[in-house]
């Protein structure tokens, strides 16, 4: 209905896992944006500083409201039994979260209630849950053994990928902030 490109992978072998790119810039940590896409960020979309977010490939542009439906409609289509997304408190002065995590929580939110509304009449709550993203770098370890490796390894795969990450497991869990995060998975209360 939107009108607007993504693209649909599936990991190899997994075919029943779709993963969904919308191709948004990275709004920085702060929300400022970068030069490379000249300063836009899905923050300031949220909070009207700009009107509308180019796909970092030019192929899409979405105001607020063509976002929160081209999201949306991915839930009409996928029809979700339960609905996962980043926490919108932006933490604390000591671990500040990412402003895409808080933003990305925030238009979920606003896409969850018009889903609700459109396809259930606010008659069936389908979970929404929310979870801490780098303020859980100060609380204590709670994923261990089994799901700590299963973790690790899917985080290995995905760093390949993104230099910006780390260049290898070893070089992420000695020397990065990501060993503080992967043995911790807290939910978030909105």
């Amino acid at each position: 209905k939107t009108g607007q490109f993504i693209t649909i992978s599936h990991p190899k072998g997994l075919q029943r896992v779709q993963l969904i790119f919308m191709h948004l810039p990275d709004g920085n940590v702060s929300g400022k944006g970068f030069a490379s896409t000249r300063g836009a960020s899905l923050e300031k979309l949220l909070n009207n500083n700009i009107n509308r977010l180019n796909t970092v490939d030019d192929q899409s542009s979405y105001t607020l409201s063509d976002l929160v439906g081209a999201l949306g409609e991915l839930f009409e289509i996928y029809r979700p039994t339960t609905i996962r997304t980043q926490s919108t408190i932006p933490g604390e002065r000591r671990v500040h979260d990412h402003s895409d995590h808080v933003s990305v929580g925030r238009v979920t939110q606003l896409a969850y209630a018009v889903f609700e509304k459109n396809i259930y009449q606010n008659e069936v709550t389908i979970p929404l849950e929310h979870y801490t993203g780098y303020p859980i770098a100060l609380l204590p370890e709670n994923v261990f053994s089994n799901d700590l490796s299963k973790k690790d390894r899917a985080f290995t795969s995905y760093v390949e990928f993104d230099p910006a990450a780390c260049s290898s497991h070893l070089a992420c869990w000695p020397q990065s902030n990501y060993n503080k995060y992967l043995p911790r998975q807290y939910p978030a209360s909105q």
